[in-house]
């Protein structure tokens, strides 16, 4: 009767470690989802700062006729120069730093799900790390 109150209390504390293990999987999983809804909105974010600069950049190369005399010589270039080169550029840097450290944090979740599967999990996990670091030098 011992072996079976030993068993059932075994049974019990598996079945706790397996529903704790669960419920952190299923957490992990929403936050990964989060991050790749926002790595999406980043990205569509770059693509429309990009376009805007080109746009920015066409415009300003472009020739106003309405514009002589001190105006022109005093404000062609702040639009090109100051706006686009400078301002746009940087801002564009910046959603890039962050698009890098959003897909760092994903790799670290998705890193942290892998490590739940052993070794074919460890093997995911370094894969991962891998993809992700040349996903970011290209990005």
């Amino acid at each position: 009767m011992s072996e079976r109150v030993e068993l059932h209390a075994n049974l019990s504390a598996k079945q706790g470690e397996l529903n704790a293990c669960v419920s952190a999987v299923a957490s992990l999983e929403a936050k990964i989802q989060r991050i790749k809804e926002l790595i999406a909105d980043f990205e569509a974010l770059k693509a429309d700062l990009k376009s805007l600069k080109k746009d920015l950049d066409k415009d300003a190369k472009a020739t106003h006729t309405y514009w002589v005399g001190k105006r022109l010589e005093k404000y062609q270039n702040i639009l090109g120069d100051d706006l686009s080169d400078s301002a746009l550029k940087s801002y564009i840097d910046n959603v890039d730093d962050n698009l890098d450290e959003l897909n760092n944090a994903l790799m670290r979740l998705e890193n942290e799900l892998y490590n739940m599967e052993g070794l074919i999990g460890n093997i995911k996990s370094a894969i991962n790390w891998i993809s992700t670091k040349i996903e970011n030098l290209i990005n």
